[in-house]
């Protein structure tokens, strides 16, 4: 009689070892095949996966499908081909939101080049584990709100300042930490990372305390800061 058989690297199924198998033909030798973060949406995990495998709808990957996409420039520069290393680590939008970012948790990282430069600085720079966990849930943040600035802007023809994509980095980042690690939010995140407390920068708003979240998205920075 026939019977499935496990032929993976021991006798005993197990997911990790199904995955390795998959990762290993879908990929190669690629570097970080995927790497799931539990604190970030699910979707923006995948996201992320898609970015990594350079398989998200940039204006340069559509246009290698043979899609009529009009102006091929940057969204939000209109100056160089978007492409999704472009989009996320050269634009000149982008790299003023990095910059900041790198102000607001007071870390120097390295220039980069690309979308696999972003996550080598972030497994590479010298901090701890906690550290490194807030600070990978605030990348997953700035890819993705950069991703969903540059979607309003083509389908929505929506063009906020850099200082609300900036806010909303920080929202993204703050609810997410805050409804799956609570605890590390409420006692140590802004600790963890340095973050400056200069609240005479920051928006006014309020925290509704029954809910968790902030009732307006230019509070949460302060909100932040007061935590810690």
């Amino acid at each position: 009689m026939d019977k499935w058989m496990w032929v993976g690297p021991s006798s005993n199924f197990s997911v990790s070892h199904a995955r390795s198998i998959i990762d290993s033909y879908e990929f190669g030798n690629f570097v970080r095949p995927t790497d799931w973060c539990n604190l970030v949406p699910i979707k923006v995990n995948i996201f992320n996966w898609r970015l990594r495998l350079n398989r998200l709808p940039t204006k340069s990957n559509l246009l290698d499908r043979h899609i009529d996409v009009g102006n091929s420039s940057c969204s939000l520069c209109n100056t160089l081909d978007e492409t999704a290393d472009h989009l996320f680590a050269k634009c000149s939008i982008t790299s003023l939101i990095w910059a900041r970012i790198q102000l607001w948790i007071d870390l120097t990282i390295p220039a980069w080049n690309s979308v696999d430069d972003i996550w080598a600085s972030v497994d590479g720079v010298p901090i701890t584990n906690n550290q490194r966990i807030v600070l990978k849930v605030i990348t997953h943040s700035v890819l993705w709100n950069i991703w969903n600035k540059r979607n309003s802007i083509i389908f929505k023809d929506a063009r906020s300042r850099n200082s609300v994509l900036f806010d909303d980095i920080v929202v993204f980042a703050f609810n997410w930490l805050y409804s799956r690690r609570r605890l590390l939010v409420r006692g140590t995140a802004c600790k963890i990372l340095k973050m400056k407390t200069n609240k005479s920068q920051a928006p006014p708003g309020n925290l509704n305390r029954e809910n968790g979240k902030f009732e307006d998205h230019r509070s949460r920075r302060l909100e932040m800061e007061s935590a810690a």
